[in-house]
């Protein structure tokens, strides 16, 4: 439970460094935090251009507000403007609120709430969206443990190149816990995990591969070839 926990919050961390329009200091750029003043009349242009259905302004105005850009941040304000720009259908708006949910900015984590945006998002093709989704899935957090469709939705942000998701589909496999031990399928997957840049997944496919038969081994790189 506590390396999931550790992927979860890397992964949400990611999500963050990632938002567009903003900078941090771990991607080697300079956080530029305008004055007050200008800060004020920037969101005010901004709520202007929400008012009349701009859902970019709107996302603009949740990250003004999360980040505390020239100003205290507050996570309210940034959920309202979130779901503004969701209505509007900015496709990185439902994540943001998933975000701020499921990272406790808005009291105690609510990983129901966190599990319906994350829903939101990988609906819009959210790759980190549908990662942390499985995630929840898996864990049963904020609902039901649905291992099938957790599994979709790793394969879906394997599909996007998320090194983690081909990782706890191994592992998913490598238990049984995907319906039925399939040893073979657990290896294509590791090795999938280790094409995609996974430090821990060469050693882990080395130790089940390992366990295997040469034909077994053999089935589990030809398959890999096709994930």
């Amino acid at each position: 439970m506590k390396r999931r926990g550790l992927v979860f919050a890397a992964v949400l961390l990611a999500s963050i460094a990632s938002a567009p329009g903003l900078t941090s200091a771990e991607e080697g750029k300079t956080v530029i935090v305008p004055g007050d003043a200008e800060v004020g009349s920037d969101l005010r242009r901004l709520q202007r251009q929400a008012d009349a259905g701009d859902a970019a302004a709107a996302f603009r105005i949740g990250q003004i507000e999360e980040r505390g850009i020239g100003r205290t941040s507050d996570p309210v304000k940034a959920k309202v403007a979130y779901r503004r720009a969701h209505e509007l259908g900015h496709p990185q708006a439902a994540a943001r609120l998933a975000q701020l949910y499921g990272s406790g900015a808005l009291g105690n984590p609510d990983y129901t709430a966190a599990r319906r945006w994350y829903g939101e998002a990988a609906r819009r093709g959210d790759p980190v969206a549908a990662f942390n989704l499985a995630l929840l899935q898996e864990t049963g957090m904020g609902g039901e443990v649905a291992l099938q469709e957790a599994i979709g939705h790793y394969e879906l942000a394997v599909s996007a190149g998320v090194a983690e998701a081909a990782l706890r589909l191994a592992e998913l496999y490598r238990s049984g816990r995907a319906g039925s031990l399939d040893r073979v399928r657990a290896l294509a997957w590791y090795l999938v995990a280790e094409r995609l840049g996974a430090e821990e997944a060469g050693v882990l496919a080395e130790v089940l591969a390992g366990t295997l038969a040469a034909e077994q081994r053999l089935q589990a790189r030809e398959l890999a070839a096709l994930l």
